[in-house]
């Protein structure tokens, strides 16, 4: 991804002028990752990280999809409708990361022609709607939007009608609640509450992180 990757910029105005632009889904994050995979098929990819990453509170994504409506996400709503940037009809616009990644896929799939890959729709709406956060107030707009975006298939349609029929609210931020910290063996994650050393904010963050790693931090 143009996030954290380094790209040749070559790779990116080849593409741009191919196409017309860079981004070609509401996710630029993971369209450039689509994009750039299917430009170039050998990639070195390192065992550690060079950045580091922060959630930040006027997040297009943070905001769409794990808050209810506010000013940060009602703005990126406004801005896609008047947009040509076009959400794919096959995948529901709801609150899903999950469904996110894959209409990226999607997008990018049909731009680079990619026909032979198979696409298990089934699969996708299973995960897309257990992915998905649903608040109490949404559930029948967030039903009916599933649903409709099924209809292409008469199959899927079917199976996705009787799947949310009992569709309630879940996956629900609890921001107040923090998580089991210190290290994990499952998946090898250390997990510290940064305001326990008087870290509040990424600048701060990434320079105690040079305690962990052997990196230096540049201005």
């Amino acid at each position: 991804m143009i996030y954290n990757s380094f790209i040749k910029n070559d790779f990116i105005k080849k593409f741009i002028y191919s196409t017309g632009k860079l981004f070609h889904t509401c996710s630029p994050d993971f369209s450039t990752g689509f994009t750039f995979a299917n430009m170039e098929k050998n990639y070195l990819s390192l065992s550690y990280g060079i950045v580091c990453a922060g959630n930040s509170a006027k997040s297009n994504g943070n905001n769409c999809i794990n808050k209810k409506d506010n000013n940060v996400s009602n703005d990126f709503h406004k801005l896609m409708e008047k947009s040509e940037i076009k959400f794919n009809k096959k995948i529901p616009y709801v609150k899903s990361l999950y469904f996110a990644i894959i209409e990226s896929f999607l997008t990018i799939n049909q731009l680079f022609e990619n026909k032979e890959i198979e696409i298990d729709f089934l699969k996708i709406y299973k995960q897309g709607i257990k992915d998905c956060v649903v608040f109490e107030d949404e559930i029948i707009e967030i039903k009916s939007k599933i649903i409709k975006a099924s209809e292409f298939d008469q199959n899927l349609n079917n199976f996705v009608k009787k799947y949310v029929k009992n569709l309630s609210s879940q996956n629900l931020p609890n921001y107040k609640k923090r998580k089991e910290k210190g290290f994990n063996p499952n998946n090898k994650n250390l997990i510290i509450d940064t305001t326990d050393y008087n870290l509040f904010d990424i600048h701060q963050v990434c320079y105690f992180l040079k305690g962990f790693y052997n990196y230096l931090v540049y201005e």
